[in-house]
């Protein structure tokens, strides 16, 4: 998550919908916004921007670094390295939440990795402790799973979650993991895939990477029901550089 080296303007830019207090009129077109990271103009380490999607209207949020906004566009999470230099390598990361019009960041989290938001912008999913776990903007911690490494998605009504399990070896290198669900609030872990990794559930179906054993680096994009069926390869082969089976 932390890099060795950074580039001078780092772009991780989320389109969404922005919510009003009170219902806008309906021939009002909803306000879209945009979150990038950058170097410039930075007094510690990197600073988040948000900004119109035209990119006009920009200033800066606060500090920290890989920042994901909100469905509902109110809220956006980023982490922060406390100890961090330029060079730094598997340095402990935190976990924040700051409100999209300003104001102090929430610490969530420490030592955390991964932040996925639910649809309904309450939840974000993350990895501590060795557990993939479920935190409220307002702190409180749900424990889904135990295990490292994660990959982890919402279902669209944010009642599911899938998430690769790693299983022994290396999950870049195919056969590392398998694909399972779990509902939100705890229960029973039902297997989708015993060789899936990298999950992205979308209106009718779960994409995912399979790795090609034994030749690490050589990847296929698959997709899945949320039922466990109709499993089927959609890209037969991937370049090397790419690891994640879609945004």
């Amino acid at each position: 998550m932390i890099r060795a080296r950074r580039v001078l303007l780092g772009i991780a830019a989320v389109l969404v919908l922005v919510g009003c207090d009170s219902p806008a009129p309906r021939s009002e077109a909803p306000v879209r916004r945009l979150v990038y990271v950058t170097h410039i103009g930075a007094a510690n380490g990197e600073a988040i921007v948000i900004a119109r999607v035209d990119g006009t209207q920009g200033h800066r949020l606060t500090s920290g670094f890989e920042p994901r906004i909100s469905p509902d566009g109110r809220w956006v999470a980023f982490f922060r390295c406390p100890r961090c230099r330029p060079d730094s390598v598997g340095a402990r990361v935190d976990l924040y939440a700051v409100a999209s019009e300003g104001g102090k960041p929430r610490l969530l989290v420490r030592d955390a990795r991964l932040a996925e938001w639910a649809p309904n912008s309450k939840t974000i999913l993350t990895e501590h402790a060795a557990a993939l776990v479920a935190v409220s903007l307002a702190g409180e911690r749900r424990t889904l799973a135990r295990g490292r490494d994660f990959s982890a998605d919402f279902s669209p009504d944010g009642q599911t979650i899938v998430f690769d399990r790693p299983r022994h070896g290396s999950v870049l290198c195919g056969g590392g993991a398998e694909l399972v669900t779990v509902p939100v609030d705890g229960g029973r872990v039902r297997l989708l895939t015993s060789n899936g990794a990298f999950p992205v559930w979308r209106a009718r179906s779960i994409a995912f990477r399979r790795g090609v054993q034994p030749r690490c680096g050589v990847h296929t994009i698959w997709v899945v029901r949320p039922d466990g069926s109709g499993v089927r390869a959609v890209v037969p082969r991937l370049p090397r550089d790419v690891t994640q089976a879609g945004e």
